[in-house]
């Protein structure tokens, strides 16, 4: 379901800005981290849904139930969401407890963003790391609702790994949607860098020749 973020854009490498931020509204996370792509919204998926499991790893994510919970991938038309959210007409990561998962990633991102259905029964909140460093974080407080949490990470740290914990989901669950993420714009190896270098070099002193 694509009810918050927009449609799907090309996956693109972009230069990681200056500082970290978070944000919760997705035109702005959109607009601030330049073409970022789905890499999971749930709706297919190799295995059975409705089940629960350890942990489970698609398309270079790991998520793994922390606290003595399991993740578990809700299939559409579920009752047990917040008020006003059911039933639901997408599939869901949420967990067959208190909603308390880890999701790594094979290789860093600059920015991440994602869906969050909010139960309204207490507070939720997503944590974004680097490595053990805990990047920024978003919580949630209040009636239940269908947000957005979303984050771009400085160049020098980008994101390894998100946390989402919720209390009370053993009762009226909540999840994660539509992952989109931006990969890490790739550093230029030495030797390209000496290359650009000596072209610069080289048009500057063509230019002095000319004059």
């Amino acid at each position: 379901m694509r009810q918050l973020l927009l449609p799907m854009l090309v996956a693109g490498l972009v230069a990681s800005p200056v500082a970290a931020q978070t944000y919760t509204s997705p035109g702005a996370f959109f607009g601030a981290s330049g073409s970022p792509s789905y890499i999971e919204t749930f709706e297919t998926i190799p295995f059975a849904k409705d089940a629960a499991y350890p942990s489970f790893t698609i398309a270079g994510i790991t998520y793994t139930g922390q606290a003595g919970t399991n993740v578990w991938v809700s299939s559409p038309g579920y009752n047990n969401y917040g008020a006003g959210l059911n039933p639901t007409t997408s599939s869901i990561l949420t967990a067959n407890g208190d909603e308390n998962f880890l999701l790594q990633f094979s290789s860093p991102f600059y920015a991440v963003g994602f869906d969050v259905y909010y139960n309204g029964l207490g507070p939720a909140t997503a944590s974004f790391f680097n490595g053990a460093t805990l990047l920024g974080s978003i919580g949630y407080n209040g009636s239940a609702f269908l947000g957005f949490n979303g984050f771009i990470a400085s160049a020098a740290t980008p994101i390894t790994s998100v946390q989402f914990i919720s209390t009370l989901g053993g009762q009226l669950n909540t999840g994660l949607d539509n992952i989109a993420v931006v990969a890490v714009a790739p550093v230029p190896e030495p030797a390209t860098l000496m290359l650009f270098g000596t072209g610069i070099a080289g048009l500057a002193l063509l230019r002095r020749r000319r004059a």
